[in-house]
């Protein structure tokens, strides 16, 4: 026989309570929004840079993900610019993560530039409020 689980009472009023829920969607609405805002003042810097990222790499398509399952929790994610092919890739992710913060990470992997590129961005953000790491797995 099955054994349903039972309700907390604070579960039960919550269940009952549409407050938070759309505040949540109006907060995610808004995340949207600074993320495409994001995206349109990267616009002229990707483009100035544009013949020195590798071919193929999308500097205009503004893509948001959505999802409910980051660590249980919702999220958003700006890739750009973004470049994927194979192993090989390089993109600029934009995060905001729920009970979280907003991160900006610069993922690279299998790319000549790479090794030239890592000792230069050490040497420039070292002792600045800037998380630097590198290893073998970008989700390690």
């Amino acid at each position: 026989m099955t054994h349903l689980p039972d309700f907390e009472t604070q579960e039960m009023q919550w269940m009952h309570d549409t407050t938070f829920l759309l505040t949540k969607i109006r907060i995610m609405q808004k995340v949207e929004h600074w993320l495409g805002f994001c995206a349109e003042k990267m616009q002229p810097y990707l483009q100035a840079m544009a013949t020195r990222l590798p071919e193929g790499c999308a500097v205009k398509a503004r893509k948001i993900i959505k999802g409910e399952k980051y660590l249980e929790l919702p999220y958003m994610v700006l890739d750009l610019p973004q470049f994927t092919q194979g192993a090989r890739w390089l993109l600029m992710r934009t995060m905001f993560r729920w009970g979280g913060e907003f991160s900006c990470s610069l993922l690279l992997q299998d790319l000549p530039a790479v090794h030239r590129v890592t000792p230069a961005l050490w040497q420039t953000w070292q002792g600045q409020d800037v998380f630097l790491t590198t290893a073998r797995d970008p989700w390690a």
